[in-house]
């Protein structure tokens, strides 16, 4: 049997008195593929961030890899892949505390090639983040990959 690697179970979320989602029931074993297909403002995206534990549900049970979303290990986090169609990084975060948050998420990126990186773009761990926004070309990207 296939290890169930999501399942959400009566997910219901709603923005004020807009329901977005509606007792969602979903589940995905290991090695499956799902399309998200709808309009704007269908609630593909709050699903995806309810189901990945980036948003909380009003309602509902959600499980990753047989973990509560929202508290989610770090050895689940690395089984993960998510790219979103927008970066939103929180505007209050220092460079230095964005590293430390995204590396949360991966514990084979070593902080010391990611201060490096951003010393080299220029971008000072105490500095706010918006110095990053714009920039045409992520000059240090190649040291940011996993450990050897």
């Amino acid at each position: 049997m296939s290890e169930t690697m999501l399942e959400l179970r009566g997910v219901s979320k709603s923005f004020g008195h807009k329901p977005v989602l509606k007792e969602v029931d979903l589940s995905l074993s290991a090695g499956s593929v799902l399309g998200l297909v709808g309009k704007n403002g269908a609630g593909k995206t709050t699903l995806l961030k309810c189901a990945l534990g980036l948003q909380h549900p009003q309602r509902g049970d959600v499980r990753i890899l047989g973990e509560p979303a929202w508290e989610l290990s770090a050895a689940g986090k690395e089984r993960l892949g998510y790219v979103p169609q927008k970066i939103d990084l929180y505007p209050w975060m220092k460079i230095r505390q964005i590293t430390a948050y995204t590396g949360r998420f991966l514990s084979q990126v070593e902080q010391g090639p990611c201060r490096t990186a951003a010393a080299r773009m220029g971008a000072e761990p105490g500095r706010p983040r918006r110095v990053l926004v714009g920039w045409p070309d992520a000059k240090a990207s190649h040291h940011l990959g996993p450990r050897s």
